[in-house]
């Protein structure tokens, strides 16, 4: 969030979050098509089908969990950033250590540790999707209630940050916001 992009949005009654919201089905559909576009040239150049898939539907399950922990992530982190006056990306630090945690096979630990790995946000939506992709069921009913419990967390931790960011904006002004 930049300070004029606040600045015009607040001026037009628009929430600048609720814009970031607005900003998933672009994104997502330029994706998909990147995507659909890589698996035409993959499947034309080495004749091999690489959109087949043991389970469609819990991939997509895995992918809407991913999608939803990863927008209310960002308002988080942009509600914060609003606040404090810090850089999102001086806040994302986090980052690097959830992409290791999601290379680590979930089989390979003992049950409570693979529990406790899934408690941590995106890898049992991540898990899911390796699951639907191989077409293996290792902790899929766990994985789906753990990526409900950790979905419903950030979509609550979103909304009360993203309402906490703007009374203060609407208290104090865009110089609330601080220097970007």
């Amino acid at each position: 969030i930049s300070l004029g992009m606040v600045e015009e949005h607040i001026l037009r009654g628009i929430s600048p979050f609720k814009v970031i919201m607005g900003r998933v089905v672009p994104g997502l559909s330029v994706t998909a098509g990147t995507m659909l576009f890589m698996a035409f040239i993959l499947n034309t150049t080495f004749k091999t089908d690489v959109t087949s898939m043991g389970n469609p539907a819990l991939i997509c399950l895995g992918l809407v969990f991913l999608m939803i922990q990863a927008l209310s992530y960002g308002l988080i982190l942009s509600a914060i950033s609003v606040k404090t006056g810090i850089p999102h990306s001086m806040l994302e630090f986090t980052s690097f250590l959830i992409v290791g945690l999601l290379l680590i096979p979930i089989e390979n630990f003992q049950f409570p540790l693979n529990l406790i790995l899934l408690a941590i946000p995106y890898v049992a939506p991540v898990n899911l999707v390796k699951d639907g992709a191989f077409g293996t069921s290792i902790l899929v009913v766990e994985s789906v209630v753990l990526s409900l419990v950790i979905s419903g967390i950030f979509i609550y931790l979103a909304i009360k940050f993203m309402r906490s960011a703007e009374k203060l904006i609407k208290t104090e002004g865009v110089k609330a916001i601080g220097l970007m």
